[in-house]
């Protein structure tokens, strides 16, 4: 059986979506995020989602990916070379060669492509994405621990607030210059609705199915918004007068 990628079906998804990692989104968004053959989506995922600011990427992380891609490309490019004499065609050699290839791609593979800005750059660049989500959510743990205690009254207006400004940063990106379209979703639990930011009247704007779908170009397994958070609301072992409501 040939197991080379070239058997593999391309991806060629259609959305950059950048999230949060909690576990409440991911109910909400399986049903969203629907894929379809080979895979329309892109997902970046952290808490929150926080983006550093665009020159901290250029000053303290880009040099190290240009760095670390130019070893492994070349750390594979000394395997093919030694492969093609005599010195790398008994068992043993090729073993090592493969072995120092291995080496490489465990030490310096997370640094070739590294944090949001290098796995967007590869969404656009390698895998042609032309559209961004970048969704956030209320309640979000990872801004009430930035924000504190003091902060709580602040707490989803920086969350809504932070989907802007991961925009603005993205958008430094020299590659993002070719999308063509900038989505900021905004998931209410309280609400069980999605709001999405018009940038004309910068108003959150509450969306439909209808709204969802003409965007996603997918049908969605539901026939209103608030069917989307049915699993976030059933476990009855959860004390839901304790959640956090928008504020």
């Amino acid at each position: 059986m040939n197991n080379s990628p070239t058997t593999v079906p391309a991806h060629k998804p259609r959305f950059a979506v950048f999230k949060c990692s909690d576990g409440r989104l991911q109910l909400v968004t399986k049903s969203l995020f629907r894929d379809g053959a080979p895979g329309h989506f892109f997902k970046i995922m952290n808490a929150g989602p926080l983006v550093p600011p665009y020159l901290f990427h250029l000053i303290a992380q880009r040099p190290f990916e240009v760095l670390a891609a130019a070893i492994l490309k070349g750390v594979s490019g000394v395997r093919k070379l030694v492969l093609g004499t005599r010195f790398g065609q008994t068992p043993k050699a090729q073993a090592r060669l493969e072995r120092m290839v291995y080496g490489a791609h465990s030490a310096l593979g997370w640094l070739a492509i590294s944090g949001i800005y290098g796995a967007f750059r590869y969404a656009i660049t390698a895998k042609g994405v032309r559209n961004v989500i970048i969704l956030v959510h209320e309640a979000c743990g990872a801004h009430e621990e930035n924000l504190g205690p003091n902060g709580h009254d602040l707490w989803n207006r920086v969350i809504k607030r932070n989907a802007y400004d991961n925009m603005r940063k993205l958008k430094g990106l020299p590659q993002s210059r070719v999308v063509e379209n900038w989505h900021l979703w905004y998931v209410s639990f309280s609400k069980r609705g999605i709001q999405q930011y018009n940038h004309t009247t910068q108003v959150w704007e509450v969306m439909s199915v209808a709204d969802i779908e003409s965007i996603l170009g997918n049908k969605l397994n539901a026939t209103s918004v608030a069917e989307l958070f049915q699993e976030v609301w059933s476990d009855p072992s959860v004390d839901y007068s304790a959640s956090d409501h928008e504020h």
